[in-house]
């Protein structure tokens, strides 16, 4: 019974040369269809665009998102709109667009991003998403303007209607005042504390007034800018248009090639060991 021969140091320089045209084409093959995989698969621009939740008027006045960040990144990221998307597009309503998102801890703001090899269709995409991301919240903002917001705005209006009506009043109230004092002044007998009082009493209503004049200015000031929140309000706010990035993806399959050669090659290596082994013992 013949004994196992097992390889030396010269016997693997041996190997890599007797099997050195196997290594080479196996190298190559490797590196040419990573190569061409790589360029099919990489899409060389990004399509991007920073969009965070929409607002309504809450209780009180305050700013109210319509919805989380973390439920609008799930929206985008989990392709809920995919389908619809494509087809607006005339893409494969069948393939996931895969949409990616990134969101920052701390912020209410995301990163939409979308990588394409047409520009053109990218921006399509991600237009066609902004549209589909405002349908759907619109008619929530619309449902608390009716309800949370309306209330609100009604409620400022009656302080203004009020505030005006005070106005009204103490203005009457002063006009009052001046004709009493003129006939006081041009009464023969005058009586100077009187005429002193009532000219204090009325400045004392000059100061009310001007008072509720700016209150009046703030009250209208915040309905202003209430009623534009209102009607210029939007769903979702756009923070950064949409914007084409090229990316660079020819170094990206340079590395896919460059690590095609060195996993090929160990795997070539590895089988010429194992063929000059078998020749060796004669199992070849």
């Amino acid at each position: 019974m013949e004994s196992y021969v097992y390889m030396k140091g010269s016997d693997y320089i041996k190997a890599i040369i007797h099997s050195k045209l196997l290594i080479l084409m196996l190298v190559v093959a490797s590196v040419v269809v990573v190569g061409v995989m790589s360029y099919l698969k990489i899409s060389p621009y990004e399509v991007t665009f920073i969009v965070k939740p929409g607002s309504f008027l809450g209780d009180g006045g305050s700013i109210t998102p319509l919805v989380t960040p973390e439920g609008l990144d799930r929206l985008i990221s989990e392709g809920t709109f995919d389908r619809s998307i494509s087809q607006s597009v005339k893409l494969d309503p069948q393939r996931p667009l895969k949409i990616s998102t990134i969101f920052p801890k701390g912020t209410d703001v995301i990163l939409v991003v979308y990588k394409t090899v047409d520009p053109a269709v990218g921006l399509r995409v991600v237009n066609a998403l902004i549209g589909q991301l405002s349908n759907f919240y619109e008619r929530d903002r619309q449902e608390k303007l009716r309800t949370v917001s309306s209330k609100y705005m009604d409620s400022i209006k009656k302080q203004v209607s009020q505030s005006d009506l005070d106005r009204i009043k103490k203005f009457n109230e002063i006009e009052r005042l001046k004709s009493d004092l003129t006939e006081m002044k041009l009464e023969p007998e005058k009586d100077d504390l009187a005429i002193k009082n009532m000219a204090i009493s009325l400045g004392e209503k000059q100061k009310e007034y001007q008072k509720l004049d700016m209150e009046m200015l703030l009250l209208k000031g915040q309905l202003d800018t209430l009623t534009k929140i209102i009607h210029e309000g939007k769903s979702i706010q756009v923070i950064q248009e949409p914007m084409v990035v090229p990316i660079g993806y020819k170094m990206r399959i340079a590395q896919d090639m460059i690590y095609a050669a060195i996993i090929s090659l160990v795997i070539g290596l590895l089988l010429a060991f194992i063929l000059y082994d078998l020749r060796m013992n004669r199992k070849y």
